[in-house]
C-alpha cells in the first residue's frame, strides 16, 4: 500500500518486486527498488523505480490505522519520507 502521487505512481500500483536496502536500525535512510512488468517502460512493458528517504517503522497511530483497514494482519508499517524517485528502464 503505497500513497505516492507523480514519479512512479503507475509502478507502485502494480508493483511485483521490491528490494530494501538499509543502513541499520540507528540511521533512517533507505533505498527503495520496486519494479513491475505490467507498467510501460520507455523500452517495452517492464518498468521500474528507485525511491530513496528516510524511513520509520510504526505500530500504532493514523498510518498503521490505514494499514489495519486493507491488511487486518500487519502487525507494523514501514513509512518512508520520500526525498528522491527516480524511473529506472
Amino acid at each position: 500500500m503505497a500513497l505516492f502521487d507523480g514519479t512512479c505512481r503507475e509502478v507502485l500500483d502494480t508493483t511485483e518486486f521490491v528490494a530494501i536496502v538499509t543502513n541499520g536500525l540507528e540511521d533512517p535512510r533507505i533505498q527503495l527498488l520496486v519494479a513491475s512488468r505490467r507498467a510501460e517502460g520507455s523500452q517495452g512493458p517492464g518498468q521500474g523505480c528507485l525511491i530513496k528517504g528516510t524511513s520509520r517503522i510504526v505500530t500504532s497511530g493514523d498510518e498503521m490505522d490505514r494499514v489495519k483497514a486493507r491488511f487486518a494482519w500487519a502487525r507494523a508499517a514501514l513509512v518512508v519520507q520520500v526525498e528522491e524517485a527516480t524511473a529506472q528502464l
